[in-house]
């Protein structure tokens, strides 16, 4: 094998000619933006997600740096304001914990944060198409033509779409090329430093891509040493194997601090076990999805079914063509079969799944398949004037059949503009012409040429109000942090300046011998859409959206059929049912004075504040029901008894007794004079089914006897009246709503009582990302004092069409007095409880044996000492703490570490000694060239 011969021109230099390159275009492209005040926060993840973990992660950083300059070492692994008290690292490194790049936001105050938002998310661009040239340069490419192939990689169809949706899905661009480089050298026969450390750099930045680098560049690896090896792979193949295996694993290992605890995490995840359904057979899509595959290879198709967009030049294919002379390209022979299995993925519905960690089809991994038709695309510019007659012939019939396609699902319905899809065939046209007639030099800058003016159109078609108005999905720049501090709960908690229960009741930047707040509480209002307020906010509330959510979050909402589960991974409350809100420690509830979302039960005004750029006045309520963080039960009751209650009667039985697991229960048998042990039949259920008219159905009809629901081209409804009973809550059960056969993925339909707001309620089927399982929704309609004649009017309103399966209504009315009893039993002995750094501090009394429950989600990294010994801690209620307190007084300590992460941290401390060693002295020979 012989070396490529040496560059002509200087990486320098061509890092100069491609910044400024990507400066012009990028005042172009995104032009819209600019032009229209848009910022490139996305819609509801983009801001509640990514925006909200920047805010919070980068005030994270700024305190721990600043407590370190004091000589306080303080590492908050958990916080009450992320969720219900969710795992730091593990919650938020989806969202960028552990991107290096995050570091530039330390530079930027909260208030201009989303500035930095913007800037991250072009500067991820612009390193991807740094990090492709180094690559280039490294293998001997051309420069003109790899400055053209670094815009086909960085502004592919994908990375346009999801780039400024989610800016932190570009990071693998930016590692891939490096870590094919890394490939390179260890093929090579030199040390595979860059391959370790950008594996390490790619595991610490985000888990779920890892997965997929880790995929592409084995499969990369594979095919470049068949290229290279081909006749001697035998006695090559033992040596480079665990060479290479050996640097990536080096790398794995450097990152262990953040990979470990993100892989436990994962497994305790809602997300395991509720991957996705597929509609066709794993090996085939349906027809319409081919048909826009075909035609997004050459044109803005922007459905983004699956996540698979590509848009590439068209350009692109000459590379392809090139290689149809085999004979004079066997060296690059391996790119062609590159693309063939890269394609193969893309193809079947069945690589979909593996490349999405076997959870449900999605090609979020395309950054590979853009990376090997970039690569394509400086193969054909570069030798495009061996390209025959029969293959420019095969590509325009190849693009024609695609044109066909395109223009008739996308610009004859008026989808898309005429001109713009106009653009794209002018430039495929001058592309062929200019491969026909044109001279190499020129011809080399024409075609670069071209390939920029398509990804300008595609910007154009994919931003544009003439295109496909993406735009519009986008917020007003500098809109982003008065959207998150200006709900109810956020608005209204920061007036409260004189209540000390609403400063940061939160282990976040606390120094180890400070405490908080002793009253801790959690706060609830009528924006039930927003979340993750608390992590700009630092409240405690009660809602939670994160890619990573623990199980017994979702196991939790599931058994109570609590309408606020959006999906395993979003929920948004309580569904305001006082018993859960008192369980849950949620003393506040907070609300826009000319509201409609009822008041929960037993909650009073306590002040009302004016003028708080909420558009009125905001009041806020308070619960005299409120459980503190910790409280005790003198009863017990095995979770598996739960299997024979109905969701009403469970939430009943969380307040006479603690719930408790197998293991928790065969410990306390063994307890002498332990707590009492209960069957189901000693809980008192109050509830008792309440007599309903169906007054009217409009729009739909609907048969109870077979469950069959069909629903009309405008949406329909079905009106039912009752009588409310005095201090009683009313709910509604919404029995077997199934979209199973309807056609549907997702649907939401609405349930509210008359002058109420109305509950948005998600329903999924099983070939959803996002399926939730629950078919049964327990609804409170009302609740507190009965009208003067306690008539009441509920709407359950279906705003979409179809055939759809509802089994049945049932309305129920639950009295508050045992509540009420129960409550105030439960406060009797209680944790008098702070807030420490990762710990929960408290003193408590208790006149006989008691299971001390706390209100924050259960975690193996919990652990318990009560008067210096551990104890176990158990799952309280299938979601809380729990843990055995006898007659006495305590002194209790729960303490927290993210589970994996001290170990974690010792083999990532030794993995980067071994690196550094092994950076100094290598121990494989070179003994190889490559090409």
């Amino acid at each position: 094998m012989t070396k490529p011969s040496n560059n002509t021109y200087s990486l320098k230099k061509w890092l100069l000619a491609y910044t400024i390159s990507f400066l012009c275009i990028g005042l172009i492209l995104w032009r819209p933006f600019y032009t229209g005040h848009k910022s490139m926060i996305w819609g509801y993840d983009g801001l509640y997600q990514t925006y909200a973990a920047m805010v919070y992660i980068s005030k994270y950083w700024r305190d721990f740096f600043s407590n370190l300059l004091t000589g306080t070492f303080c590492l908050p692994m958990v916080d009450p304001s992320i969720g219900t008290g969710f795992d730091v690292l593990t919650t938020l490194n989806y969202y960028g914990f552990g991107d290096p790049l995050l570091w530039l936001s330390l530079l930027f105050p909260t208030e201009k944060m989303e500035l930095c938002y913007n800037i991250l998310a072009i500067l991820r661009y612009y390193l991807a198409g740094v990090t492709f040239g180094i690559y280039c340069h490294a293998m001997g490419k051309p420069a003109i033509p790899a400055i053209g192939g670094a815009f086909v990689y960085i502004f592919s169809g994908f990375a346009l779409y999801a780039g400024v949706r989610h800016p932190y899905f570009m990071n693998p661009w930016i590692t891939f090329p490096l870590l094919c480089l890394g490939v390179e050298q260890v093929l090579q026969g030199k040390k595979g430093t860059l391959l370790a450390v950008t594996a390490g750099i790619s595991a610490c930045s985000n888990f779920y891509f890892f997965y997929m680098l880790t995929i592409l560049t084995f499969l990369y690896a594979v095919i470049r040493f068949g290229a290279l090896y081909h006749r001697r792979w035998k006695e090559n193949l033992g040596r480079i194997f665990f060479a290479g295996c050996g640097w990536y694993l080096l790398g794995i290992t450097l990152g262990a601090v953040i990979l470990i605890p993100d892989v436990l995490a994962l497994l305790a995840s809602a997300r395991v076990g509720t991957g996705a359904a597929f509609t066709n057979t794993w090996f085939l899509y349906p027809l319409d999805f081919y048909k826009q595959l075909l035609a997004g290879y050459f044109f803005p198709v922007y459905t983004a079914d699956y996540w698979c967009v590509l848009v590439y030049p068209a350009s692109a294919y000459t590379g392809l063509l090139v290689l149809g002379n085999w004979k004079r390209e066997r060296q690059n022979l391996w790119l062609g079969a590159w693309f063939l299995i890269l394609s193969l993925l893309l193809w079947i519905p069945l690589g979909g799944w593996v490349m999405n960690g076997l959870s449900y089809v999605s090609h979020r991994w395309v950054f590979g398949y853009s990376f090997c038709m970039a690569l394509l695309f400086i193969l054909g510019v570069e030798k495009a004037e061996q390209i025959s007659k029969k293959g420019i012939v095969f590509l325009t019939l190849f693009f024609l059949g695609a044109a066909r396609l395109f223009f008739k699902d996308n610009v004859l319905n008026g989808g898309i503009d005429w001109k713009i899809s106009a653009g794209f065939a002018g430039l495929f046209l001058v592309s062929v012409m200019a491969i026909v007639c044109i001279r190499k030099r020129l011809l080399s800058c024409l075609l670069v040429f071209c390939a920029i003016l398509t990804v300008l159109l595609s910007a154009q078609s994919l931003y544009s109000d003439s295109g496909i108005g993406y735009i519009s999905q986008f917020p007003v720049y500098g809109s982003a942090l008065g959207t998150m501090t200006r709900l109810s709960e956020v608005s209204v908690a920061g007036e409260m300046q004189e209540t000390a229960v609403f400063s940061k009741a939160s282990v976040s930047g606390l120094d180890p011998g400070q405490e908080s707040s002793p009253s801790f509480s959690r706060i609830e209002g009528d924006t039930p859409q927003e979340t993750n307020w608390g992590l700009i906010s630092g409240l405690n509330g009660a809602n939670s959206y994160f890619s990573l959510t623990r199980k017994e979050i979702y196991d939790y909402a599931y058994i109570l059929e609590n309408p606020d589960l959006k999906f395993p991974s979003w929920y948004n409350g309580y569904g305001e049912r006082a018993a859960l809100l008192c369980l849950n420690s949620v003393r506040y509830f907070a609300k826009k004075a000319d509201g409609d979302m009822a008041v929960p039960y037993g909650y009073v005004q306590k002040q009302e504040f004016p003028d708080l750029d909420m558009g009125s006045n905001g009041i806020l309520y308070e619960s005299p029901y409120a459980m503190p963080l910790g409280y005790t039960y003198d009863q017990v009751l095995p979770s598996q008894k739960l299997e024979d209650f109905s969701a009403l009667q469970t939430q009943q039985a969380f307040m006479q007794a603690a719930v408790l697991e197998p293991e928790a229960i065969s410990a306390l048998k063994g307890q002498e004079d332990g707590v009492m042990l209960i069957e189901e039949s000693d809980c008192a259920f109050d509830h008792t089914p309440l007599p309903f008219t169906i007054c009217s159905m409009e729009g739909l009809t609907w048969d109870p006897e077979s469950g069959l629901l069909s629903v009309g081209e405008s949406g329909g409804q079905i009106t039912v009246q009752y009588h409310e009973a005095d201090h009683s809550e009313t709910y509604l059960r919404v029995c077997g709503f199934d979209i199973e056969e309807s056609g549907y993925e997702m649907l939401h339909f609405f349930v509210g009582a008359e002058g109420t707001q109305e509950k948005k309620i998600y329903c999924t089927s099983s070939v959803s990302a996002w399926n939730g399982k629950l078919k049964n929704f327990l609804v409170l309609v009302s609740g507190g004092t009965a009208g003067d004649d306690g008539k009441k009017t509920v709407r359950i309103r279906f705003p979409f069409s179809g055939t759809f399966c509802l089994h049945d209504l049932e309305l129920y009315s639950l009295p508050m007095d045992s509540f009420v009893k129960q409550a105030n039993a439960r406060k009797t002995e209680c944790l008098d409880a702070t807030l420490a750094l990762n710990q929960i501090k408290g003193s408590i009394s208790v006149t006989g044996n008691r299971i001390l429950c706390v209100s924050i989600p259960y975690s193996e990294g919990w652990s318990a000492m009560v008067d210096g010994q551990k104890v176990p801690v158990w799952k309280c209620n299938r979601m809380h703490l729990g843990i055995l307190l006898e007659e006495g007084e305590h002194e209790v300590i729960f303490s927290y570490q993210t589970p994996g992460l001290a170990a974690g941290a010792a083999i990532s401390a030794l993995s980067l000694l071994l690196v550094i060693g092994l950076s100094i002295v290598s121990f494989i020979p070179s003994r190889t060239g490559w090409r």
